[in-house]
This record gives C-alpha cells, sequence and structure tokens, in this order.
C-alpha cells in the first residue's frame, strides 16, 4: 500500500455507500487472511501438514481479496474517471488525491 503523504485534496467525486461497503468488505477478508497467514497463527502441536493446509488456504484467500480490490479499484477509476493516485474516505466515500 502506498503511502499517503502531502494535503488531503478533494476531486468533487463519491462512491455509493453500497460501494464502499463493498470496499470495506474486500479490506476486512484481506486483514483477517493476512492475520491467519501469520506462522502464530497456527496453535503449537498442529501436525506440520495441516498446518501448512491451512497456511495455504490464507494465502490464496489474502491473494483473492487482493485481486478483488484491484478489479474494485479498476471500476471506481472507470466508473469516475479517476486518474493518478486517489485515495477514498471511509466515511463518505469521497475521492480524494494528496497534494504536496
Amino acid at each position: 500500500m502506498e503511502k499517503k503523504t502531502g494535503v488531503r485534496s478533494d476531486i468533487g467525486k463519491k462512491c455509493t455507500r453500497e460501494e464502499l461497503d463493498s470496499l470495506v468488505l474486500i479490506r476486512t477478508k484481506h486483514e483477517t487472511a493476512s492475520q491467519a497467514a501469520r506462522p502464530d497463527a497456527i496453535p503449537d502441536g498442529t501436525p506440520a501438514d495441516k498446518g501448512a493446509m491451512f497456511i495455504q488456504g490464507a494465502l490464496a484467500l489474502k491473494a483473492e481479496a487482493s485481486a478483488l480490490e484491484k478489479l474494485w479499484w479498476e471500476e471506481m477509476i472507470r466508473r469516475y474517471q479517476l486518474s493518478g493516485t486517489t485515495w477514498v474516505d471511509f466515511s463518505d466515500g469521497a475521492f480524494y488525491v494528496m497534494k504536496d
């Protein structure tokens, strides 16, 4: 994820509540998978093959969530004619850029 620097500048466009809720769900799935993919998420005493299967599943879910987020942004760029590095405010769906 890119680091935000500078001053927020709203661009006057917002996604819908449904679109924003979709992104929140995707990001929650990504964060949950990231937590599950940590080696310390496997309980002590778990057989190695079962632990590996769990980690592989978590990594697959993380990859899926990353792909879904990429598709979400591609759709928003197309739908709202966004350009450059654009961010979304999770409180109201407003798109913005960061200016120096």
